[in-house]
């Protein structure tokens, strides 16, 4: 059984180093979130990072696979109160960028994953999260967004909340 294992990840290294590069870029981002569940209260904020993946990979026309971090707090205390959401997104264009368009580039999104609830005992469960957007430059966008969570098992708490960002893409 241990050969087995060895062997499906020697194979997995190799069929890694075989597939094409994936390239990547950064964007980070900065906003209030107001959470829409009982369980949290008052505004929070929120610090995220996107990595997007130019893959090549294209399931729908224009469409761009990227992955989510966000921490979401009441404070600037990492001791306590927080939501970590962590998806695998689709942003999907709702505009096209030709010469003739007038205004940004909006696009929709779309992702899930797992989110880690610490509030008052840390739990991690499953996330969705769902949002529009719009570049106001070739680097500086906006997004509003909405998280939502699974209830907790240890604290029997929701995340979800509700998403103002502002962010930059390098």
């Amino acid at each position: 059984m241990k050969k087995l294992a060895i062997l499906a990840v020697a194979a997995g290294i190799v069929a890694g180093a075989q597939a094409q590069t994936i390239e990547t870029s950064l964007s980070v981002r900065g906003g209030v979130q107001f959470p829409t569940t009982a369980d949290l209260d008052g505004v929070f904020w929120g610090l995220g990072a996107d990595i997007n993946l130019n893959s090549g990979f294209n399931i729908m026309r224009g469409a761009q696979p990227y992955v989510s971090l966000d921490f979401i707090s009441k404070n600037l205390q990492f001791n306590r109160n927080f939501v970590i959401p962590i998806c695998l997104n689709l942003r999907v264009p709702l505009n096209t960028t030709d010469e003739t368009m007038v205004g940004p580039r909006t696009y929709g999104f779309f992702g899930i994953g797992a989110a880690i609830l610490d509030v008052g005992n840390a739990a991690t469960v499953i996330c969705g999260r769902a949002g529009i957007g719009a570049d106001f430059s070739s680097n500086v966008y906006g997004e509003a967004s909405l998280v939502l969570t699974g209830r907790g098992k240890g604290n029997n708490v929701q995340g979800n909340h509700i998403g103002l960002w502002l962010g930059y893409r390098f």
